[in-house]
């Protein structure tokens, strides 16, 4: 019984099986099917997406639309979703994915496996590796951004640490605030003229 290499039908499945398939041109040896010099698309109102699976079906990795936004969507091996990057809707890394680093593949220091880590190293050999925060504060004693410390459990920060804008955009100070049952409050602030205030003891 010979079996079909190329079956179209309009009403019905049709499939390829006798080889690659190259649009625009001829096909590499490692590509079931190759775009040349154009476009792949995939098109519809929403939740239309281009899905990568396993032998056994289970999706690694899909790039699509969730409603009428953009996404990129990573799993591991136990179908967790690790890795998501949205157009619209909240973007992660999540505790499954390990780490994550920026002009580095490697983590310096033991930091323990229950740790997630954000590493940033520069580009050459005296290089830095700079975080930079950018608020839009635009008076004087705006807050301009902000390191906070939070439990798991409370949406309030334990700690935190502000850039304060002074009379110009090149003129700043740093508060330092704790939180005692609910209520935050400035411990430290280091001036921008480098004197360091320390406030009163409760």
């Amino acid at each position: 019984v010979e079996t079909a290499t190329v079956r179209i039908n309009a009403g019905g499945d049709s499939y390829f099986n006798g080889g690659n398939v190259g649009i625009g041109n001829s096909p590499a040896s490692d590509a079931k099917l190759e775009v040349w010099n154009g476009n792949l698309r995939v098109r519809g109102d929403q939740n239309n997406y281009i899905q990568l699976s396993n032998v056994a079906g289970n999706t690694k990795a899909s790039l699509g639309n969730a409603g009428n936004e953009g996404d990129l969507s990573l799993y591991t091996s136990g179908n967790v979703k690790t890795v998501y990057l949205s157009s619209y809707y909240n973007s992660y890394i999540n505790s499954s994915g390990g780490n994550l680093g920026i002009g580095t593949t490697a983590i310096n220091g033991s930091f323990g496996a229950s740790n997630t880590i954000l590493a940033v190293k520069g580009k050459t050999s005296g290089g830095e590796g700079i975080i930079q925060i950018t608020g839009l504060g635009n008076n004087a004693t705006d807050n301009v951004g902000a390191l906070t410390f939070h439990s798991q459990a409370e949406a309030d920060p334990m700690c935190s640490i502000r850039s304060i804008r002074g009379t110009g955009d090149d003129v700043g100070s740093m508060a330092f605030l704790t939180n005692n049952g609910g209520t935050e409050a400035q411990r430290m602030s280091i001036l921008y003229t480098g004197e360091i205030v320390l406030a009163a003891a409760e």
